[in-house]
């Protein structure tokens, strides 16, 4: 799930609302979709999750970047963002106080398992801090015995989804990201799509229906979700994840293509209802990419999925179509083009336009479904996309 917060180019993903990626699985659907995720990591912050994530923070993209990285967390834009959400909680505390103080929260969520718990090192203002912690709108709930029982911070679930939501709305408009989760939960607590909507709501003021209304969804998100329900990704390790987005080209084709299937989701939908347009539209995707596959001939398939194919001078791709157009026979023929890395075999005129079709904007699909080794076989599974079908109804 993914709120955008601007209508601009290719984003990447920020990762929302912890700090540790607790499923594998969902980073890789994530990168294939977005390229890049990004995650808030306070500073002087020892990462636990190095068993999961170390690859992908070592690997890269086409551009040489990370494909997991920290977000600039002490930008000078957040900065002001905490400065300006300390003034607007001074201006309220009474009322605030009120809805959102210890002696205020269920029992159940002022400590323990089930409590609202933020890392102090996300408070890049710490006069906001201090008057969180004063006001008791934010305690230490940990034992002094527990491991880092002085960095985290205790809220009132509302108030604290609150304080992250404004966080991450300021981060993700900075680097122009879209704020990604794989908790329903968590999505519904980004509690609006702008920070003076998230302290309004706070405040319980009244606005008008679907005034806070998710936002139209984007080719990236639907992108996620024809990945993460139509391939298996366990069968995908973080080298071969690396090299499908070192061609990025093909994923900026694929965003083109799906984003007229985005389209037909209307906004303003609620949270229920847009996911499972959105399931709905996946599977669509799946359908048309699968329709389209499976009537290439072989050759073209694996065309469709090779990037070294690229490499080939198209001066040298053209010669060769020309020899085949004058010189070829009515049964099959081949004519092999040598490379360092590859040996690419042509067939007849009519089997060679389809080859040349190997830039289809769907072409990412069948480089996914191909990037595991080949006697593996497909990892696309149509099982999973049609119970996705099945319960978007």
């Amino acid at each position: 799930m993914a709120v955008a917060v601007q209508n601009a180019g290719d984003r990447y993903a920020l990762y929302y609302p912890w700090i540790h990626i607790r499923n594998e699985n969902w980073l890789k659907g994530t990168l294939l979709a977005f390229g890049r995720v990004r995650r808030i990591v306070p500073v002087r912050f020892t990462l636990k999750d190095g068993a999961i994530t170390a690859p992908y923070a070592r690997l890269t993209d086409a551009a040489g970047a990370p494909l997991l990285q920290p977000a600039d967390l002490a930008s000078q834009q957040v900065v002001e963002t905490q400065k300006w959400l300390r003034g607007k909680i001074s201006a309220h505390l009474d009322e605030l106080g009120a809805l959102y103080s210890e002696e205020t929260t269920p029992l159940e969520y002022q400590s323990g398992p089930d409590s609202f718990e933020m890392h102090a090192g996300k408070f890049v203002d710490p006069d906001l801090l201090g008057l969180l912690c004063e006001r008791n709108l934010a305690w230490y709930s940990r034992e002094s015995g527990e491991p880092d029982s002085d960095q985290w911070i205790t809220m009132h679930p509302i108030f604290g989804a609150a304080i992250m939501s404004i966080l991450a709305l300021a981060i993700a408009r900075l680097e122009g990201l879209s704020v990604v989760t794989p908790s329903g939960r968590a999505h519904r607590e980004l509690l609006a799509n702008r920070e003076e909507e998230v302290f309004e709501t706070l405040l319980g003021v009244s606005r008008p229906p679907g005034a806070l209304a998710a936002e139209d969804v984007t080719a990236e998100e639907l992108a996620h979700v024809v990945i993460t329900t139509g391939f298996d990704l366990t069968r995908l390790t973080p080298e071969q994840i690396s090299e499908l987005l070192k061609q990025g080209k093909d994923l900026r084709r694929f965003h083109t293509a799906i984003a007229e299937f985005a389209s037909r989701i209307p906004a303003g939908l609620g949270h229920s209802e847009r996911a499972a347009r959105i399931r709905r539209e996946a599977q669509s995707v799946l359908d048309e990419w699968n329709d389209y596959a499976s009537k290439l001939p072989a050759f073209a398939k694996e065309a469709l999925s090779d990037a070294t194919l690229d490499k080939a001078p198209d001066v040298l791709t053209d010669a060769v179509a020309a020899g085949v157009r004058e010189g070829a026979k009515a049964a099959i023929l081949s004519t092999v083009i040598s490379l360092p890395t590859v040996a690419v075999s042509l067939a007849v005129s009519a089997g060679f336009k389809m080859f040349r079709r190997r830039d289809t904007p769907l072409r990412f699909l069948s480089r996914v479904n191909h990037a595991a080794n080949r006697s593996i076989g497909s990892i696309y599974v149509p099982r999973w996309t049609a119970l996705a079908a099945q319960s978007a109804v």
